[in-house]
């Protein structure tokens, strides 16, 4: 093998390694019951909960290993969601929602009170959306004893202003996106995560906020 052809192939090499670790590692959970985080890479191994549909976890690894879920053949991938570190179908995980945005949204269909997954005593994570402002309260972390939030507030826009497919919030400090999928608020990855850090993570900055449900 000459220089120039080993000199190509460790460009090519370069090129491809510098590409995956620009990737993200973070993925939605496609599911509409859920997926369930194992402590193995086994469909018997003991379960950790169940991660609801438009949640997002970050992947650590794609195993080797192949499982077989009603027929459907699929690796298993190893994650961490709200800092706990398990395995689930890899299948079932998506690079990004954003191609099923479900609906034109209107204002109407947006205020009113969007309920999250985390709770701190009998207070649940939650976006409250009124005319043009929003108020948000997120879980910040704690165990047993002592449970403790924090709150965001700011203005809030459908956007684009033609046809509008998501609705954006802003603070002072940065901002965030979220469309409609399946009837919940799942965040827009590519636009609110990839410049800079967004202040709209909670339980000790492990979690993404996103997969909320609008209260009745």
């Amino acid at each position: 093998m000459n220089f120039f052809k080993l000199f190509f192939i460790l460009f090519v090499t370069l090129i491809l390694c510098g590409e995956d670790e620009l990737k993200s590692p973070y993925r939605f959970i496609k599911a509409k019951t859920g997926l369930t985080l194992r402590e193995q890479a086994d469909t018997e191994s003991e379960s950790l909960g169940n991660i609801p549909e438009g949640k997002i976890v970050k992947v650590l690894e794609i195993l080797e290993t192949d499982v077989n879920i009603k027929g459907r053949i699929s690796k298993w991938a190893k994650v961490i969601y709200s800092y706990k570190e398990g395995y689930v179908v890899n299948s079932f995980l998506e690079d990004d929602l954003e191609d099923e945005k479900e609906v034109v949204l209107k204002k109407e269909d947006i205020i009113g009170k969007w309920k999250g997954e985390w709770h701190w005593g009998k207070k649940y994570t939650n976006i409250q959306f009124k005319k043009n402002s929003f108020k948000a309260e997120l879980f910040a972390g704690g165990d047993e004893s002592a449970y403790t939030g924090f709150t965001r507030i700011g203005t809030w826009k459908l956007s684009p202003e033609k046809n509008p497919t998501e609705v954006c919030l802003n603070t002072k400090d940065d901002n965030v996106c979220f469309f409609l999928y399946n009837k919940k608020l799942v965040v827009n990855m590519n636009h609110s995560y990839k410049e800079k850090k967004n202040h709209f993570l909670e339980n000790y900055d492990y979690d993404i906020l996103s997969g909320l449900i609008k209260e009745k």
